[in-house]
C-alpha cells in the first residue's frame, strides 16, 4: 500500500555538467503530471511524463529537473537598437494620441527584440541517458518515501478495523436480546389492545404479526455483509498494486451497510455503538483519500 504523497530527488556533478532532478507528489483523483524542465531537455518531456506513468496510476506530480553546462554560458541577445526603435516610435504615437506611455519592459515581446539563435540546442542521447538515470534515482527516492508513509497509514487502519470488528461483534451479540424485548413489548400492546376493545385476536394472527416486524428490522444480512466487507478491506490493504479505489469502494458499502443497521434497531447501547462504526470509518475514509 502507498501513499499518494511523497518526494524524491538526485543530484550529479561531474565536472562542468550539474544535473539535479525534484519530484513531488500530492494526493489527486488522477494523474496529473505537471513538469519544469530546461529548453535544452523539453524534447524529451514525453519520455519523462512516460516513465511517471508506469510508475504512478494517480496523484499530482510536480517534476523539476535543472541541467546546467558552465562551460557553455550562452544567453538571449536583447538587440538594443531595435528595442529603442520600438520604444521612441510608440512613444511618439502615444503622446500624439494623448495615451500613456507604454514601458519599455513591454515591448520585449515584439519580433525580433530578444535573439535566441545563440541558446543551446536539444541535448543528446549519451546526455539524455545521464538525466534519465538521475531522474530515476529521484523516483526511486520518491517511491521509498511513499511506500514508507503507506506502511504507517497501513497498520494505523489496522487498528481501526480491530476496532470496528470488536464494535460490529458487539452489535451482533445484542441483536437478540433487544429482538426478545421489542417482540415482547409489541406482543403485550397487541394482547392489550385486545382486552380494551374486548375483541379476540387469535393467537396465530399475533405471531404472524409479530414474524412479520421480526424480519422487517433483522439486521442478520447487514452484519454478514458488513463483517465480508472488512475482511476484503484488511486483505485489500495488502495489496501490491494500487489499491485505493478498491478501498474506497469498500468504505462506502460499509458505510451503507451500518446506516442500514441503524434505522432497523432503535437501543441505546446499539446506537452508540453505531455513532462509533460511522466515527471510525470517517477516520478511516480520511486516510484512504491518500493512498494510491
Amino acid at each position: 500500500m502507498k501513499s499518494m504523497t511523497g518526494y524524491g530527488r538526485s543530484t550529479w556533478e561531474e565536472g562542468t555538467f550539474t544535473i539535479d532532478a525534484e519530484i513531488r507528489t500530492v494526493n489527486s483523483r488522477y494523474l496529473n503530471i505537471i513538469t519544469k524542465l530546461p529548453a535544452e531537455i523539453f524534447s524529451w518531456e514525453p519520455q519523462i511524463k512516460k516513465i511517471m506513468g508506469e510508475s504512478l496510476t494517480r496523484g499530482s506530480v510536480n517534476i523539476i529537473i535543472s541541467y546546467v553546462d558552465s562551460s557553455k554560458r550562452n544567453f538571449p541577445v536583447i538587440d538594443k537598437d531595435l528595442l529603442l526603435f520600438y520604444y521612441k516610435s510608440l512613444k511618439k504615437i502615444a503622446i500624439e494620441a494623448g495615451d500613456q506611455v507604454p514601458s519599455i519592459a513591454s515591448f520585449l515581446n515584439l519580433p525580433g527584440v530578444i535573439n535566441i539563435d545563440n541558446m543551446p540546442p536539444c541535448i543528446s542521447q549519451e546526455k539524455w541517458e545521464k538525466i534519465r538515470e538521475v531522474f530515476l534515482k529521484a523516483l526511486s527516492n520518491m517511491e521509498k518515501m511513499r511506500q514508507e508513509e503507506g506502511e504507517y497509514l497501513r497498520k494505523e487502519i489496522e487498528q481501526y478495523c480491530l476496532e470496528i470488528e470488536k464494535k460490529i461483534n458487539r452489535i451482533e451479540e445484542l441483536a437478540p436480546s433487544v429482538y426478545e424485548y421489542y417482540l415482547e413489548k409489541i406482543k403485550s400492546k397487541i394482547l392489550e389492545f385486545s382486552r380494551h376493545e374486548k375483541v379476540e385476536i387469535p393467537e396465530e394472527s399475533i405471531l404472524k404479526e409479530i414474524a412479520q416486524l421480526f424480519e422487517k428490522n433483522d439486521i442478520t444480512e447487514e452484519i454478514v455483509r458488513f463483517k465480508s466487507h472488512v475482511v476484503q478491506f484488511k486483505a485489500t490493504m495488502n495489496w501490491k498494486e494500487a489499491n485505493g479505489k478498491k478501498l474506497e469502494f469498500l468504505l462506502q458499502e460499509m458505510l451503507r451497510e451500518i446506516t442500514t443497521i441503524s434505522s432497523k434497531i432503535n437501543n441505546k447501547e446499539c446506537s452508540t455503538l453505531v455513532v462509533d462504526l460511522k466515527s471510525l470509518l470517517e477516520k478511516i475514509r480520511e486516510q484512504i483519500q491518500n493512498i494510491e
